[in-house]
């Protein structure tokens, strides 16, 4: 497949101004093979008309009739999918441009085997910090994430679908790092060495 269909998977609550900037960073993507499946949590904010202002077709909106946190939300978001791969995106994050574009050439060019996540660094921005967390892992790293959780942030990976477990509702924390020990086992990684993610 040339340009696999992207899954950008977006949990959100009563968050439509953050929501909006991650929307368009999403949009902005070189990459332009993409669905955007926003998971709304049973916000008590408008976020539709957010979502609607858009006016692009590759956005998805779906609502939960509960709010039930966004380890379900990204479990829903999975569910619904049709993407070949998936990227997560909370809400308050966002992307540079060329993140997935690059992440899909790493996919095609690797020489890594069983490729099943490509990972970018990842930068810390707030008010007091300002941190770069690097994501230069390479082939299995199963047993490293066993011994330190030495890679950051879900929302730096693109990962293949075929290999993408859902979150365990049942963990009260460290979900995204319950995930990525899954992923280990199952598939190698890769990485783009630059950061193309904010959050």
């Amino acid at each position: 497949m040339i340009n696999p269909l992207v899954s950008v998977i977006i949990p959100t609550y009563n968050r439509p101004t953050y929501l909006q900037r991650a929307i368009g960073s999403t949009l902005n993507q070189t990459y332009e093979n993409l669905e955007i499946i926003i998971i709304d949590d049973c916000s008590t904010q408008d976020i539709s008309t957010v979502v609607n202002e858009f006016q692009d077709n590759r956005i998805k909106y779906f609502k939960n009739s509960t709010n039930r946190g966004s380890v379900f939300s990204r479990n829903r978001g999975l569910s619904i999918c049709s993407g070949d791969y998936i990227n997560f995106l909370d809400d308050d994050d966002e992307i540079l441009p060329q993140k997935i574009e690059l992440q899909i050439a790493k996919f095609k060019e690797s020489n890594v085997e069983n490729l099943g996540v490509v990972s970018c660094d990842m930068e810390y921005k707030r008010k007091d910090i300002n941190m770069l967390k690097k994501n230069h892992l390479k082939g299995n790293i199963y047993k490293k994430l066993l011994k330190q959780y030495c890679i950051y942030g879900i929302h730096s990976m693109l990962i293949k679908k075929e290999f993408t477990p859902k979150f365990d509702l049942n963990l009260k924390s460290s979900q995204e790092y319950d995930l990525s020990i899954k992923l280990a086992s199952r598939c190698n990684f890769d990485y783009v060495p630059s950061s193309y993610n904010y959050i």
